[in-house]
């Protein structure tokens, strides 16, 4: 039988810079709960799930660690199949608005006629004593590999899948342009295909007002300049 401990992270420390939002640096320990760093809402809410043929609406919670909306159903934890007969169109929990690639969730900032300024909060390993086969830092490898170790129903980890007590993780959050299901890092090369008749207006206007993409803020002014 597994050897399943309860987990929880321990927060070692966060920096915000006075420009760009740094990741959110924390060790998890085998012995405490982690739910509270994976989830990014502190209780599960009554969410609306929008599908091409229907809706549902459950209690759901975003689990930045496999970047996926989440129910719960008859006290199981289950992600919403984004890819099916009836496809997931988007996810509503609060004032939220999640909408996804056939991938993952995104958490919209803005949208104007069908474009999403949105947000991907993910939570990924960066521990570099882990086996070969979980060292990735990539986050699209890290909700790969960490499937095998963490499992998503039940909140426990399976020791014998690691090879350290301790695991480092960071939390990211990056903003993102998406169009017809679409969704890049933002830059202005994105942007651009985004908005190609504004090609030359946004080529100025990130210049002149010097807009950082890792910046809220600017990310969000940008966009509004593109839709005006």
């Amino acid at each position: 039988m597994k050897r399943f401990l309860t987990l929880t992270a321990m927060l070692v420390f966060s920096i915000l810079s006075a420009s760009a939002q740094e990741p959110e640096k924390f060790t998890i320990r085998f012995e405490e709960n982690l739910a509270k760093y994976l989830y990014l809402y502190d209780e599960w809410q009554t969410g609306i799930a929008e599908f091409e043929n229907n809706r549902n609406e459950l209690k759901v919670n975003y689990n930045a660690y496999f970047q996926r909306v989440q129910y719960v159903d008859k006290n199981d934890i289950y992600a919403y199949d984004i890819v099916s007969t009836s496809p997931l169109l988007y996810v509503t929990i609060g004032e939220d608005k999640w909408v996804n690639d056939g991938k993952k969730h995104y958490r919209v900032i803005r949208e104007q006629d069908g474009i999403y300024l949105a947000e991907a909060i993910t939570v990924h390993t960066v521990d570099k004593a882990m086996d070969a086969g979980y060292g990735a830092t990539s986050s699209t490898s890290a909700i790969s590999s960490t499937n095998a170790m963490f499992n998503m129903n039940s909140g426990f980890m399976d020791l014998r899948q690691v090879s350290t007590m301790e695991l480092s993780m960071e939390r990211r959050t990056n903003y993102v342009i998406g169009k017809d299901g679409d969704f890049n890092s933002l830059s202005t090369k994105n942007l651009t295909k985004a908005f190609p008749e504004k090609k030359n207006e946004l080529r100025d206007f990130v210049k002149k007002e010097k807009i950082d993409f890792n910046v809220r803020e600017d990310a969000i002014r940008v966009f509004e300049f593109l839709c005006e």
